[in-house]
């Protein structure tokens, strides 16, 4: 209904969008540099900050490299297109956090007596430290981060160019922003620039993901009236299989037990139980990461995906369902679309577009806090397991970390 939608002034938008993104990326370049004079020019301290990382700063690092774009972007667009079987993915937190108290806690021990730094470390002092088993472990590790890295990247130029419509190369510009100040901050601080600018992105995208929830309830007239209007969705949007049909109950728990447990073993989230101070500091962690991402998905991702289909009900065309055309293009651009159009009118003009901006600014966050990470994590893996190990075994620390940070410029 016309009286839901909020006049945006679209250029007042961008311009605080614009404002927001250039004090962000200084920030991260701030605290890149202020993570490279702590810094010390041995491996251990640029890829693991010396494993000296308390509670908090472990548990944001884990949260923001475990919750990528997807959660601002593709989880929202999964709801508002399937409709409450997707909002169950947030069941994959729990089974998360479990991986991180039971499997990361051994890890993390193991890491600290025997001075592992990659995964391929562990496994391989385990298995046999064999040319293959390194290759391959490393190979393993490439496959995973190389597209997740091109992933995160590619959403922040989504969001830019849904954010700067119009705007000719906004979605190159995007991409080159984001990769290029985070080249930055990694290469010359390593893990502590990195785990430091992931507090600030961890907290962006916790408090951008229940604003946005906030604001999917207050577009639609307050709590009573936005239960009366989901109630009122069809009945294939309240339950399972979804809207589709393409989510059962026993495909939802396999996604959600495998993503989980998968996420969580990657090389970026490995090396950050290596980089934990203690068994308890990384316990405290996976608490907190189970607590504060699962009330994300539930009163974030869920209002978002559902009330979005209230605002703007996706269409068939030609047997295919598509969103509504104030969307767009894909169902991912939902919460950006959410954002634009509503935040400033329930929260008022100046704050309300402030307040929209600034949640743009955290969906980039979220993509860089795990690009970020993968990056690192990659510049750690080929420098440790095959540069040292098979192409230059005598090379000394300050020459492995500067190799790392070359193979982070060409990656």
């Amino acid at each position: 209904p016309p009286g839901l939608l909020a006049a945006t002034d679209p250029g007042a938008f961008q311009g605080a969008a614009l404002a927001m993104l250039c004090l962000y990326l200084c920030l991260l370049l701030v605290l890149g540099f202020l993570g490279w004079r702590r810094s010390r020019n041995t491996e251990e301290d640029y890829y693991l900050a010396g494993r000296n990382q308390g509670w908090i700063v472990s548990a944001l690092t884990i949260m923001a490299t475990f919750f990528s774009s997807f959660a601002f972007l593709g989880q929202p667009g999964l709801v508002y297109k399937e409709g409450a079987a997707f909002a169950l993915f947030a069941l994959n937190v729990p089974v998360a956090a479990m991986v991180v108290y039971l499997v990361g806690n051994k890890i993390s021990a193991a890491g600290r007596r025997h001075g592992y730094i990659t995964p391929g470390d562990m496994i391989c002092a385990h298995y046999g430290d064999s040319v293959l088993l390194r290759v391959l472990v490393a190979l393993v590790g490439f496959l995973y981060a190389v597209p997740y890295v091109v992933i995160q990247l590619d959403a922040g130029g989504l969001v830019s160019a849904t954010t700067f419509p119009g705007s000719e190369g906004a979605f190159l510009y995007g991409i080159y922003a984001l990769a290029g100040v985070t080249v930055i901050y990694i290469m010359i601080g390593g893990m502590r620039s990195v785990a430091w600018t992931d507090v600030i992105q961890g907290i962006m995208l916790i408090g951008g993901m229940l604003l946005a929830g906030v604001a999917a309830i207050a577009a639609l007239g307050g709590a009573s009236e936005f239960l009366d209007k989901i109630n009122n969705l069809p009945a294939e949007m309240l339950s399972l299989p979804g809207r589709s049909g393409g989510w059962p109950a026993t495909k939802m728990m396999t996604v959600c037990l495998f993503a989980a447990a998968g996420s969580m073993i990657q090389p970026a989230q490995w090396m950050r139980y290596y980089a934990a101070r203690s068994k308890k500091d990384l316990r405290r962690s996976a608490l907190l990461l189970g607590i504060v991402l699962a009330g994300c998905s539930l009163f974030g991702v869920m209002l978002i995906g559902l009330g979005g289909e209230v605002l703007y009900p996706a269409m068939t065309e030609g047997g295919t369902l598509a969103p509504h055309p104030g969307v767009g293009e894909s169902f991912d651009q939902i919460l950006v679309v959410v954002l634009k159009n509503h935040v400033p009118g329930v929260f008022g003009g100046g704050i309300g577009i402030l307040l929209a901006a600034l949640i743009c600014v955290a969906i980039m966050a979220a993509s860089m806090s795990t690009a970020d990470s993968n990056l690192h994590a990659m510049s750690a893996v080929f420098t440790r397991d095959i540069y040292a190990r098979l192409l230059k075994p005598a090379s000394g620390d300050a020459e492995r970390t500067w190799v790392g940070r070359a193979v982070i410029l060409a990656a």
